[in-house]
């Protein structure tokens, strides 16, 4: 990849450096704030600028320095139709096009260009914001990197960021990679708090900035955490939540009604907490400097780590007037692996090559159970979380996208195992002098809860609802990476309530009284009327009758045929209890006493 440094003069815009964003290139603009966005929304041009999240474009778009720029954004309730229309408009009032995207709902651009006629790839600029979000993403959000097989395809693209993360996909190779280069120092202070008590610490830097009138805004991607820390330090009253749609539903339950999931400044109160949705892109446009704390409580919960050069910096990037300090409180783990980029590709490779090999067998395997246990193993192999979801080989669908993302985590996860690695990470960042606070670490603890499954619960039935009450509270987490663990540690418990849960409901699991027979045939149903497998009928044949058990002939007849009224099945051939053959192998025997006795069949064993 070729290397373009571009200088950058103290006070400079980023179009004063470069007029017009060139096609092809990875751009480094170092300064958040600086106006690539800006450059492209008034370059003169169609142009399609992907955002990472929706309150970045609603910003943007009623910004009064944009109300000329015939700005259109596309999320989620936008539809296509909505895009015709504005293209066609815009087309025709020979305009330039200016959509603002989500990676989401791209496609919808691409529906609407295709219902007039317009090959986009030739018409428009394709300028893809914020793009480490890619990297730092997709691992938990696929669709965030829906975009980029068209983004190759199109004449005019680029991809820009203050924060760049290396991507290894090989179509970039051929990029011309420009770093802006500032001729003054950027670097900001920043005060570095390890300890073992996040509460306790967090306290304490409340009460050192004192009565400030500045706000204070808190960034920290929990919003039970967040939910905690407010009421343990009782300020419910004077604070503010900005967090996605569903975290806003969940705290609204808990009774705070002060949670947000667009920003507004009018919205703020002097202690304002932020999720990940909101540590990029976003404008905030105060009158003021806040004091701005990063929370990083890595030994509870692994995906509040911060990296210096990208999370931080863009932090602090959110404040157009600047911030009066940034504290970042931390806890760190010895436990943690030691990890380069070497390492990691190294690991990754040789996975790669397990990975090939097994497949190899695999596809010249000609014994067929021999095939049976190669496919079991190629199916949890650990390479297949770095497969693309769009195909079952290897080749072409290896996600580079998910190996950068794994790599990137892994590195940013190893600077916590001391508080020596969180400052050298500071300091080598070049965009930070961190200065350590040293009484972090207390005697008397006073640590949030841990989230887990008791190991003693008087019944099934109790059990099962404890971890729909877990799945019900994962459901709000701002963070779906870390929704995700602790679903797959959920489901490694019990499977089953788990699957009842994401494909019935709590609702209907609670009105069939957590019955798992009623609960699996209604499973069975669920998947039926919405994918309409082929294989339903059979599964809730062999749901009513277990092996091992006697079933009266003329009960066997009934089931069956409840069964083909439940699914809406005509029937071929006229139903009887021998029907159940077809599906088990079974003998004759009697069921009830001598003066009441029934013919029945005894299931054996399940044919298929």
């Amino acid at each position: 990849m070729k290397q373009v440094a571009i200088p950058l003069k103290e006070g400079q815009r980023f179009a004063e450096a470069i007029p017009e964003i060139p096609s092809n290139s990875i751009i480094n603009k170092k300064v958040t704030g600086c106006g690539a966005t800006y450059s492209e929304i008034k370059a003169h041009r169609h142009s399609i600028i992907i955002e990472p999240n929706v309150p970045v474009i609603k910003t943007k778009c009623r910004k009064e320095e944009h109300k000329d720029d015939n700005l259109f954004g596309i999320y989620e309730g936008i539809t296509d139709r909505q895009a015709k229309d504005y293209i066609q408009k815009t087309l025709e009032e020979k305009k330039h096009v200016k959509i603002l995207s989500t990676p989401e709902s791209f496609w919808k651009i691409k529906k609407a260009a295709d219902g007039l006629g317009i090959n986009l790839y030739d018409t428009c600029f394709l300028l893809f914001d914020e793009c480490q979000k890619i990297v730092k993403d997709v691992d938990y959000r696929e669709d965030i990197a829906l975009p980029i097989e068209d983004f190759f395809r199109f004449g005019g693209k680029a991809l820009v960021s203050a924060t760049p993360i290396y991507m290894s996909d090989t179509r970039f190779k051929d990029f011309t990679y420009i770093e802006i280069q500032p001729e003054c120092s950027i670097a900001k202070p920043a005060w570095l708090f390890p300890t073992n008590n996040v509460l306790e610490s967090l306290k304490r830097t409340l009460e050192w900035l004192g009565d400030s009138p500045d706000p204070v805004c808190l960034f920290l991607n929990s919003t039970d955490m967040i939910f905690a820390m407010m009421q343990s330090l009782g300020i419910m009253e004077n604070s503010a939540v900005f967090c996605a749609p569903k975290s806003v539903e969940r705290l609204n339950y808990k009774g705070f009604e002060k949670a947000f999931e667009d920003f507004e400044p009018e919205k703020m109160e002097k202690f304002n907490f932020f999720t990940s949705r909101f540590f990029c892109a976003l404008d905030i446009e105060l009158g003021c400097q806040p004091h701005v704390i990063a929370i990083s409580d890595i030994k509870r919960y692994a995906h509040t780590a911060l990296n210096p050069e990208t999370d931080l910096w863009q932090i602090i990037g959110r404040f157009r007037k600047g911030i009066k300090k940034i504290v970042h409180i931390y806890t760190t783990d010895k436990n943690l692996h030691k990890n380069s980029y070497e390492d990691l590709h190294e690991q990754i490779t040789k996975l790669e090559g397990f990975y090939e090999g097994c497949l190899l067998e695999y596809e010249n395997a000609t014994n067929r159970n021999t095939r049976i246990a190669l496919g079991e193993i190629l199916k949890t192999h650990p390479f297949r979380k770095f497969i693309s979801s769009n195909g079952e080989d290897l080749g072409e669908h290896k996600d580079y996208f998910k190996i950068d993302n794994y790599v990137d985590e892994n590195i940013t996860l190893s600077i916590y195992r001391t508080s020596a690695k969180v400052k050298q990470a500071y300091d080598e960042s070049g965009l930070f002098f961190g200065t350590e606070i040293t009484n972090g670490f207390y005697k008397e603890k006073k640590i949030f809860p841990k989230l887990t499954i008791p190991s003693k619960v008087k019944t099934i039935k109790e059990k099962r609802e404890y971890i729909i009450s877990q799945l019900e509270m994962a459901d709000t987490w701002e963070n779906a990476k870390f929704k995700k663990i602790w679903r797959d540690k959920l489901f490694q418990t019990d499977s089953f309530i788990v699957e009842a849960y994401e494909t019935i409901g709590k609702e209907k699991i609670k009105e069939l009284g957590f019955s798992q027979q009623k609960i699996r045939e209604e499973i069975i149903l669920t998947t039926f009327q919405s994918k309409r497998t082929g294989t339903a009928f059979i599964e809730l044949v062999k749901n009513a009758f277990q092996p091992g058990r006697k079933y009266k002939v003329a009960d066997i007849k009934n089931k069956i045929l409840e069964i083909y009224k439940k699914l809406s099945i005509p029937m071929l051939r006229a139903v009887t209890a021998n029907s159940i053959k077809d599906f088990f192998e079974v003998s004759d025997t009697w069921m009830g006493k001598k003066d009441k006795r029934a013919r029945a069949f005894y299931i054996i064993r399940a044919k298929i």
